[in-house]
Parts: structure tokens; sequence; C-alpha cells
């Protein structure tokens, strides 16, 4: 429509300059060189305007012929760019559907399309495709060559610590790790991966700090970066104790303790480092703090050994306390009761322990000890038997299970003592289904290279 009305525009103008020169005649005359050339004014002007287009049209002309090999040539590797795009695509699509033989085949159609100019993303393409094909050498020889251009030397480095988890190799993985971190420093994953792997090799300072370096960029989520906090401050004081700085010690328990008061593990590392030192008091309190919060049979079975309780019969007198604090807690009453078992008191222990099964549910360690109490009672061998035989049906006893191996321990540790993923020890049952604890997302990574 605007084009139209431009060209009617165009017309008008010619017709009213036409127009305005009929009304206006003239004569003009011209000597060169013996010659002699008269006519009119509108005869002139027309003629230069004609003489003019021309020349123009002809030069345009010119500029075209000239310039067509070249165009020619741009149009060509346009066309070889679009079409190697699309084997790319192509090409991700069959890596997420696991086929690598039509992956590499497109790889290597891409790079032919793309030329020597742009290769990066036919490299990472015939990487993946290798990776998922289980052909390491050729994955790291498209990653190294990736690494070595400054635009995609984070997309090479990232394929590179894929393979090196995948081998095993957790030292090199380290180290490309650091190497990403520095390329860029504002990439959430290389936060999180670095993190993860100094965790793996114990390295917790150097931990700590790239957790607080990842906090500051929201790479975790706040309860996620807290409980890691604790975990990695809970490993130095760990480190800590062993070396003999007790004072270390106590200062990274007592941080990891004010983070979390209700973890469990922070107040009975705390408070046994702050006993061992002979302050009792501040010990207690840790406890206490945390068994308010959340009670938790570790901090139960710490509280009950404190003042040098030796006998069966103290450590049930101490754990009282514990009930005072949480009437409603069926950890507490299943702690008491075990404990005054122990002492011999079956009467309590049974009040305390049905009371405990009533809350909480029936599991396999307290109907056994419920079996004890009736057998110490001398109640008859129906009733033990009875209650033994429902502890084979009941739930499992809760235990601190890694979520990524699913191995069992009795203490907790910031990292499995199977798998070695950190701080993966979860109070409760065996999950269901064990998560990676690296993900890798070679659609993302595309995405990255594309984003330049």
């Amino acid at each position: 429509m605007i084009r139209g009305l431009w060209f009617f525009a165009r017309l008008a103008f010619v017709v009213i300059v036409a127009v305005w020169l009929a009304e206006r005649p003239g004569a003009a005359s011209i000597e060169w060189q013996g010659w002699l050339i008269e006519t009119s004014a509108a005869m002139l002007i027309g003629f230069v305007f004609v003489v003019t287009v021309a020349t123009l049209t002809l030069a345009r002309l010119y500029r075209i012929v000239k310039r067509a090999p070249v165009s020619f040539a741009r149009s060509r590797r346009r066309q070889a760019r679009e079409r190697a795009g699309r084997d790319l695509t192509r090409g991700l699509v069959a890596i997420a559907a696991g086929d690598t033989r039509d992956a590499r085949r497109l790889a290597q159609r891409s790079t032919e399309g793309v030329g020597v100019s742009d290769p990066a993303l036919a490299h990472f393409l015939a990487g993946q495709a290798a990776h998922a094909a289980g052909e390491l050498e050729q994955a790291e020889e498209h990653f190294r060559i990736l690494r070595e251009q400054t635009e995609t030397r984070f997309l090479g480095l990232r394929g590179l610590i894929a393979l090196a988890l995948e081998r095993g190799d957790d030292a090199t993985a380290l180290k490309l790790a650091r190497e990403a971190r520095r390329v860029n420093g504002k990439s959430l994953w290389a936060a999180k991966t670095l993190f993860e792997l100094e965790a793996r090799a114990h390295e917790w300072a150097q931990a700590e700090a790239t957790l607080a370096d990842a906090e500051r960029l929201n790479a975790f989520a706040p309860q996620v970066a807290r409980r890691h906090h604790v975990a990695v401050l809970l490993a130095r004081a760990d480190e800590a104790a062993k070396a003999g700085a007790t004072a270390d010690a106590i200062a990274h328990a007592q941080k990891a303790h004010e983070l979390d008061p209700a973890s469990a593990p922070a107040a009975v590392r705390l408070a046994t480092l702050l006993e061992a030192s002979g302050r009792a008091k501040p010990a207690a309190r840790a406890l206490e703090r945390s068994w308010v919060e959340r009670p938790h049979p570790s901090i139960a079975a710490a509280w009950a050994v404190m003042d040098g309780a030796t006998t069966s019969l103290e450590r049930a007198q101490r754990l009282e306390r514990l009930l005072e604090l949480a009437p409603d807690s069926a950890v507490a009453r299943q702690a008491l009761g075990e404990a005054q078992a122990d002492a011999g008191l079956w009467g309590d222990a049974r009040v305390n322990l049905t009371k405990a099964a009533e809350t909480a549910g029936l599991t396999r360690r307290l109907g056994r000890a419920l079996a004890r109490v009736e057998e110490g009672a001398g109640s008859d061998e129906a009733t033990v038997r009875g209650w033994l035989v429902r502890a084979l049906d009941a739930g499992d006893d809760p235990a601190f299970v890694c979520g990524v191996c699913g191995t069992e321990t009795e203490s907790w540790s910031a990292s499995c003592p199977s798998c070695r993923a950190f701080d993966s020890m979860v109070w409760g049952p065996r999950p269901p289904t064990p998560p990676a604890p690296l993900s890798q997302d070679p659609v993302g990574d595309a995405l990255l290279l594309r984003a330049g």
C-alpha cells in the first residue's frame, strides 16, 4: 500500500514539473567547437534528465555484473550454513534419541557444510556423538579443539570435564573445572561443578570459598546452600580436630550449628567437641536447642552419656529431661524406653515404647525392644513371640541413607563412604530412585554455544 502511494506521488511530481516547464517556454543555445545547438529550455532539461538516468542505470548494471561472482559465492555459503544448521539440529535430536550412528553422519556432513571458518557447532555435535557412542578418545579430540578457541573454550572444557568424570579421573576434572570457573565466572554450572569436585576431593577450605561464590550467583536454592554450608563446616571441624586444632574445630562446628540449629549432626559434633574441652554446659545447651527444633536419636544418644553417665539407670534419668522438652515425640519415648529396658525398669519401658509405637508406628527395632521388655518382665512366651512376629512385618528403621547410591550408615558424614557423593546422607528410608550427582545437558550446551 505504501509503495503504491509512493509511486503515484513520484508520478504526480513529474507531471507537475512537466506542466510547469510547458507553461514557461524559453530558448537555450549552446556553441562548442564550431557547433551551434539551439533548442527549447524544456527540451534541454529533459535531455539532461534522460542522460542522468541512463548513466545511473548503466553504473548500477556494471556494479551488479562485477559483484556477481562474489554474490554467488556468498549465497552458496549462506545456503551451506543453513543446511549445516539443519543437520546440527537433526544431529542433536538424534543424540537425544540415542541414534549415535545418524548423529555422527550428520556431524560429518555439517562439518563439510559449515567449512573451516565456523566449525564450532559441528565439533560439538561430533564430540557429543562420539561420547554417546563410547568413543571417548575421538570425543576428547573434538572437545580439545573447542577448548583451543577463545569463543568456545568453556564449552570444550565442559565436554572434557564430563569425559574425565566418566573415566573416574576426579583430579583432571577438578583441574578443568577450575579453568572453566576462570573462563566464565558467572556460570552457575561451573560454580556448582567446581564445588562438588572440591568437596569430593575433601578440599574443604576451597569448597567453602567456592560455595560462597555459588551462593552469590544463586546457583543453589537457599535451603540447599545452607545445608551444603553446614556439611562443609562440619567436615572442616573434623579435619581440624584430627589435626589437633580444637579451637578451630569448635569454631567451625559452632558456625554450622548457628546456620541450622535443627541439624542433629551439627549439634552432636559441637556438643562432643565442647564436652571434650571441659565445657559441659554449652554442650548441653547446643543439644537442647537442636532437640527442641527437631528430636533425633543421635541427639538422645549424645545426651544420655553426658555428665559422666555410665550406668543404664543414669542414662535413663538423663533422658527424662528430653522427654520433658518434647513430650509428644516418639523419638524421645523410644530413647527413654530403651534406656529404661537396659536399666531393668520393665514397666516404665513398656509404657514409653508402646506410646512410641502408637505415635510413629511400629518399626523392627521398636518391635524387638518390646519383645525384650515382655521377656524381661516375665510375660508368657506367646506374648514375646507375638512382638517378634510383628517386628518382622514392621517398617524399616530410619537411618542415614545416601541419596545417590542408597548406602545406609548409623552415623552422618559429609561424604558418602561408598560413592563419595557430597552431602547425600539423609535421615530416612532408602530412596526409591538414586539421582545422578552431576547432570549433563548437551542440548543446553548447544544453546550456550549459539548464544556465543
